[in-house]
């Protein structure tokens, strides 16, 4: 009763909850003014006498039953009601269906919900155990949430570590992974800009697009060392990673166009960081490497100039 009372007067907070069902919805209020309204109408009636015999019989009786009637009570309540709300364990404990307002579809849309009941909690002098799914699933997404940034951070850790394993030259490895934290980095930009928030289910397209955007790196590092010409190595190497690269943005960016929001995230986040990877690996990388190579060429000229001690 207490909190329908605050749902009737609440006008100018906006509730998360729009309608309350317990145990008290199902026992009328003042019975005993009631009663007396009905004595006084049975009154009345009993004294009309330009009315239908027959009429007035039939609503007298039934006014007659009315008051007759043993009270409602919740003891007095049928089992099949009383059941959906008295615990089995203890006849004290009771169970108050809410009704929510809002939207908890999503990670977003589950903390306002969460803190409106809790709010409910601190304001009312009762005592209750918010039992929602809600409150299970937004746990589970707390939980998944830390746990996601940890294993990204963790990603970020290892994956330099195999990479300057694997790769031959270390200066190599270091510039691969420049920019790719570079094409990450004008990810997190992109979805910015597009208002596209990381949850824990976008999240997880991160390590595709990390493992894909290194594949790229690589497969045109090693074709530029093969092939000792940077033009040879674009010619050969860049149709084979955008198509590789497209046909996953393809299998992702379907998600797109689903009605779940959560999904939809997954698609734009795989699109945007493959889209920014391939820019980069295919715009960006090439240059710089040009870069690294006039560079190594001047310092190879200024040493011929240079006369040796020996001689």
């Amino acid at each position: 009763r207490e909190l329908d009372q605050n749902l009737a007067k609440d006008t100018e907070q906006k509730l998360v909850f729009n309608k309350i069902l317990g145990l008290s919805s199902f026992i009328p209020e003042q019975v005993d003014e009631k009663q007396q309204l009905l004595e006084r109408i049975q009154g009345k009636y009993n004294q009309l006498q330009y009315i239908n015999p027959s009429q007035k019989e039939q609503f007298v009786t039934s006014i007659t039953e009315t008051l007759n009637s043993s009270p409602v009570t919740a003891k007095t309540l049928p089992e099949e009601v009383t059941r959906n709300f008295i615990s089995p364990k203890s006849e004290e404990m009771f169970a108050i269906y809410v009704y929510p307002s809002v939207h908890r579809s999503g990670s977003d849309d589950m903390g306002p919900y969460m803190a409106g009941i809790q709010g409910q909690k601190e304001n009312t002098s009762v005592s209750f155990i918010p039992i929602d799914g809600s409150f299970i699933s937004a746990d589970i997404l707390s939980l998944i949430s830390k746990e996601a940034k940890r294993g990204f951070f963790l990603i970020l850790i290892f994956l330099p570590i195999i990479l300057f394993w694997q790769m031959r030259v270390k200066g190599s490895a270091l510039l691969i992974l420049i920019h790719l934290l570079g094409a990450l980095a004008l990810t997190f930009g992109a979805l910015y800009l597009l208002g596209i928030r990381l949850n824990v289910l976008n999240i997880a397209v991160f390590p595709i697009i990390i493992g894909t955007g290194i594949d790229s790196f690589i497969h045109l590092y090693h074709r530029f060392q093969e092939e000792g010409d940077l033009n040879s190595a674009i010619r050969n190497e860049v149709p084979a990673i955008l198509v590789s690269n497209l046909t996953t943005m393809v299998g992702f960016g379907g998600l797109i166009f689903t009605s779940n929001p959560g999904l939809q995230s997954v698609g734009w986040v795989c699109v945007c960081g493959l889209v920014m990877v391939s820019l980069t690996c295919v715009l960006i990388f090439p240059r710089t490497m040009i870069l690294l190579q006039k560079q190594k060429h001047l310092r190879g000229f200024f040493r011929s100039l240079i006369p040796d001690s020996n001689s």
